[in-house]
């Protein structure tokens, strides 16, 4: 196991053989004792631990950073579907208009109809006026049988 030093200390190894490990030290050991003597008494720590810690950080900001180009990809995507939706809403406004115009100019507008109207009405009146002058032309042309 990897311990790092967290103060001066010395341990004896098997009660005789006395090692002095100073703070920041790293401390490759297999002694049981040494380990468990050093963790509980706060002479030093996990050195293992730390290092999987700071792989756990570092995995955590990678996903962090991953979940985040998702994200952005994925609002990317919406922003322009959305364009997409507005553009082909303001393509189907314009064809409207344009056949809205169109019609327009195909139909007579109120007035037109109106003038139009009166016309028709003047119509049979007129044709009514004709008649007497259209039986004289033909009185006095010679009968065709």
């Amino acid at each position: 196991m990897r311990l790092i030093a967290l103060v001066d200390f010395s341990w004896a190894h098997r009660g005789c053989i006395v090692e002095a490990f100073q703070k920041g030290q790293e401390i490759e050991t297999e002694d049981p004792e040494l380990i468990r003597v050093s963790l509980e008494e706060g002479w030093a720590e996990d050195g293992d631990a730390r290092e999987r810690a700071e792989e756990a950080r570092q995995w955590e900001a990678e996903e962090r950073a991953r979940l985040e180009l998702e994200a952005k990809a994925e609002a990317d995507r919406l922003a322009k579907e959305e364009a997409d939706r507005a553009a082909e809403a303001d393509r189907l406004a314009k064809e409207e208009a344009a056949r809205t115009a169109a019609a327009a100019t195909q139909q007579p507008d109120a007035q037109e109809q109106l003038d139009m109207a009166t016309a028709e009405q003047q119509a049979p009146a007129d044709e009514k006026a004709d008649k007497p002058a259209q039986n004289k032309a033909r009185k006095g042309a010679p009968e065709t049988k």
